[in-house]
Parts: C-alpha cells; structure tokens; sequence
C-alpha cells in the first residue's frame, strides 16, 4: 500500500510530527506501507515549513522583546538559525521515518491537470487547481502498480465538496480503471482507524525482560518491611507509541500479594509498584525501566490500615540552558 499525504495533512499535523502522526507512522512501518511523495507536495510542503517556522521565530523573539521591555533584565533567547531553519526544511521527508516513494513532476501530469483545468472537470472544477490534478494523475501512476490511499481534506476531490460524500463520481470513475484500488480520506484519523489494529505484546518475555530490573528492588522493600512474596507479581500495562516506529512507551503496574514474616499478625498485604520503560519491539527486551513508587499496604494488627512506601525520582543538573526534547505518548489499543 502506498498512501500520498496532500500538502493541507502535512501542514495541518505538524508537518507529520503530531502524536496522531506517530501512530499513523507506526502502523505504516507495521503494515509495510509507503509514503508517495509527489514532487509538487515536497516543494509546496518545503515553502510552507520554511514560511511558518520563520513566522513562528519571528512572533517569539517579537514576544521576547516585548518581555525584556517589561522586566528590563530577561534570560538571553536562544532561537534556530537561518542555517538551522533550512537544514530542517531540507530533511524533513528523509528524517521522517517513512518508507518514501518519490514522484517526479512529469510533463504527463502536467498536461492532464492542464486539461482538467481547461474542461473544469475535477479536482479542477471550480479553481485553476493545479496542483490538484498533478496530485490526481500521481496517484493514478501509482495505483497502476499498487492500492494507493491519497489522504487530503481538500474539498475539490469530494462530491459535492463534502468530504462525507466520499470521492466524486468523476474521479471514482477514473480510479476504477486503474489497476489496484485508489482511494481517497479526508484526514489523519480516518486513516488511523482502518491502519489501527491490535498488538501483541509476548507477555512471557515482558515480563520476564522486566523482572530484571525490578527484583533489586522488590528485595530490599521486602527485607526492609520483614513481609514475603506470597504470590507472583500480576502486571497491567498500558503501550504508547513514541517518535520512533521501532519502540514503545510502557506504563505498567505490578502487583503480589504478601506474607508477614514476623508473625504479628499483619494482614491484607499486597505489593504495588509503578513503573515504566520503553519496549523494542524487534529484540523483545526492555530498556529505559524507570519505577516511579514501590508501596506495601496491609492492615495491622490493630485494624488499622498502614503503608510502607518507597517514590524514586530523578534529578539532571544543567548548566546553562536545558535542551528540550520532543517526547510522543500516544495511546495504543494492545490485545489482551
């Protein structure tokens, strides 16, 4: 399957660096998709990147300015460069994570789109649109080879310029003599919902992979409140795709029940712990794990309930300014 991202599904989702894209990537990447990229989107989508992120620098050192008036003595803004801002226009396809099918602009799709906007025949009809019918005759070279999705909330490929009216008649017509089906989503989301599907998470080998890292742990609490595990630890996990196809976020939390190891009647006791880490989802393992609490509860002998609980953190000292990095947590349906 191929799908072509119009320049509007760029624009509109952060040039593809959205949560719902990260999950619309992920899927890609698990489905062995492609990307079509037509050499009218690239340059289209390239301007406008270049357009906004000048636009968006501008209005914040506009703000600084105006801060500095106030306050008369602000930290200095450290913004990207014109270098900066061009090196990221210029690899923003191929930083992207997609299995890219580039398509050149042709004299062929050139002529057909002349013609639609000569005939006033869709996406054409209402507008010189241009670029339309070049983004039109693209995917049909395409799906001469294999089933194109082309997703764009551009109303001139919908009958009766309502996306919920499905493809025009016209264009459904042209996409039946193709050789593989070539259709076409308003938006992110209805491509999301028929890509999205359940993951299978190897239960065994995650928690086994995990267990590594909690067992250091789980010993010095237990030794420390004189209880024993009772029980094996029971996990809930919740998976959330990141930035990167290859990983996911895992929020999970483990949990046995205990046994008083001193005789004096504690009761009720159950282990919790909080954690989370990252899952490569090649080799199987974890990486990152990070336990947010560990907490024994239990009732004492007076009838009283009682906790003992033990909340990591960490701490990163930072001399001068603190590089932020981008961090994607978007929910993800995981069978059970």
């Amino acid at each position: 399957m191929i799908v072509v991202f119009d320049t509007n599904i760029w624009k509109t989702n952060l040039y593809l660096k959205s949560p719902a894209s990260a999950a619309v990537k992920f899927f890609l990447v698990h489905h062995g998709a492609k990307v079509g990229l037509p050499e009218v989107v690239r340059l289209e989508v390239e301007r406008h990147l270049r357009a906004d992120i000048y636009e968006f620098r501008d209005q914040i050192m506009l703000g600084h300015r105006q801060l500095l008036g106030l306050f008369g003595r602000i930290q200095e803004l450290v913004l990207p460069t014109d270098n900066e801002i061009e090196a990221l226009v210029t690899s923003i396809f191929f930083q992207s994570g997609f299995d890219l099918q580039e398509v050149p602009f042709s004299q062929e799709s050139a002529r057909d789109s002349f013609l639609r906007t000569v005939d006033k025949i869709p996406p054409s009809h209402k507008s010189q649109q241009f670029k339309d019918g070049v983004i039109w005759k693209d995917c049909k070279t395409l799906a001469d080879a294999e089933e194109v999705v082309l997703v764009t909330a551009d109303r001139a490929f919908y009958e009766g310029g309502e996306t919920k009216k499905g493809l025009a008649k016209m264009l459904m017509e042209e996409a039946r003599q193709c050789q593989y089906e070539l259709r076409v989503l308003p938006g992110l989301a209805d491509l999301l919902s028929e890509l999205r599907r359940p993951i299978v998470v190897d239960d065994v080998v995650f928690e086994n992979a995990v267990s590594v890292f909690l067992q250091r742990h789980v010993d010095e609490i237990l030794e420390r409140t004189q209880f024993s595990l009772a029980s094996p630890l029971r996990f809930k996990k919740s998976l959330f795709v990141t930035q990167y196809p290859g990983s996911l976020y895992v929020e999970f939390v483990a949990e046995a029940y205990c046994e008083d190891a001193t005789g004096e009647g504690r009761m009720n006791s159950v282990l919790q712990i909080t954690a989370d880490g990252l899952y490569l989802l090649n080799g199987k393992t974890m990486s990152n794990v990070q336990i947010r609490e560990l907490v024994i509860t239990y009732t004492g002998p007076d009838g009283r309930s009682d906790e003992t609980k033990s909340v990591f953190g960490s701490v990163n000292i930072v001399m001068g300014h603190r590089i932020v990095t981008n961090e994607v947590r978007e929910p993800l349906d995981v069978s059970e």
